[in-house]
């Protein structure tokens, strides 16, 4: 059986079964004959030498088988069967002596005498123990050259597409802080201006920018003071025939107490654009500006570069864009602003 599994290539299934019979007969020397051509085949080269030896030695411990005695051997000759024949007489005193044996009666009695008695089981087994049985274990599979670049080429788009994700959300990552500081949406950083405190006027009100709170005032918080406020100066442009736009706070006027709002005059086809600060009082406006024939702005205060500046008593100006057709009346009207309140000054009763 084990030879029909080796002939058809069936080294697995013959080394179990090899393997199974010699673990019931250690003795036959055929069966380790046979496993060590298996162990040839399978690349096991120790272990094909080591049952060969063993095979060896087990067929030099059998003994030589004796040929079957001969049947006839065992049968008496005829002659020494024979008996005397009847009527024989002897002389008196001579003795009848046997008949002599043959030496094929004798052997046939005596039995074989080179026969050896058969050796006891196990009795000239060699004391080393048998070798190890190994376990079978099929043939790793061969892998081809195309599986191996198709794996390697698995590897290199997973390393890709890792490398596109991160690039991806580092992108966005960025685009998204980039759009907040565009927007105006990053974290507010406390303006100097915001934290300092106005102190209080003539008329006792201190000014909107010194709000304990901290909190921006909104455009028309920022356009009324005393003694005149925004709405004073829109009625004096308004008899120049001037159209006023209110704005926002300004971005360009900066670093002031009291935050500037963005103006835009038209008229005569052309228009200008101002900055206005209304104070709380002449003494809250003299803390942040120099006033001279060159208006210029104390502490942090900020200008666009190329403006020039109006005051009067509690109002400045900032003209960022001027034009020739409209400066004239727009500072006429800023004038006669002043010269009404002055008037309005005169004609009032002074306390006492």
């Amino acid at each position: 059986m084990a030879q029909r599994l080796i002939s058809r290539n069936k080294l697995s299934e013959a080394l179990d079964l090899l393997n199974e019979t010699i673990r019931q007969d250690p003795r036959l020397a055929e069966t380790f004959e046979n496993r060590a051509v298996v162990f040839e085949a399978l690349g096991m080269h120790p272990q094909a030498q080591a049952d060969r030896r063993k095979a060896a030695t087990l067929r030099a411990a059998q003994p030589p088988s004796a040929p079957p005695p001969d049947a006839t051997a065992a049968e008496p000759p005829d002659s020494a069967l024979a008996a005397a024949p009847p009527g024989d007489e002897t002389s008196e005193g001579d003795e009848v002596a046997p008949p002599e044996a043959t030496a094929e009666a004798e052997d046939a009695i005596d039995g074989p005498e080179d026969v050896a008695p058969a050796p006891e089981a196990n009795a000239d087994a060699p004391d080393e123990p048998p070798p190890p049985i190994l376990p079978s274990y099929p043939p790793p599979p061969r892998r081809s050259l195309g599986s191996g670049l198709l794996r390697a080429a698995g590897v290199v788009l997973f390393a890709l597409g890792i490398f596109v994700i991160v690039g991806l959300g580092i992108y966005f990552a960025l685009n998204e802080i980039g759009d907040s500081v565009d927007d105006g949406t990053s974290v507010p950083t406390e303006s100097p201006a915001a934290a300092e405190t106005d102190e209080p006027g003539d008329d006792g009100v201190g000014s909107v920018a010194g709000d304990a709170s901290g909190v921006p005032p909104t455009v028309d918080e920022a356009l009324s003071g005393s003694p005149y406020s925004f709405s004073h100066l829109e009625d004096a442009w308004h008899a120049q025939a001037l159209a006023v736009s209110i704005g926002e706070i300004s971005e360009s006027v900066t670093g002031f107490g009291q935050p500037g709002v963005d103006i835009t005059l038209t008229g005569n086809g052309a228009t200008m654009e101002l900055s206005v600060l209304i104070y709380s009082s002449t003494d809250a406006k003299d803390t942040e500006w120099t006033i001279g024939a060159a208006p210029e702005p104390k502490g942090d205060g900020v200008l666009p570069v190329g403006s020039s500046v109006w005051y009067n008593a509690n109002a400045v100006v900032v003209v960022r864009v001027s034009a020739p057709a409209l400066r004239q009346d727009a500072l006429d009207g800023f004038l006669a602003l002043g010269e009404a309140a002055q008037e309005s000054a005169e004609e009032s009763p002074t306390e006492e």
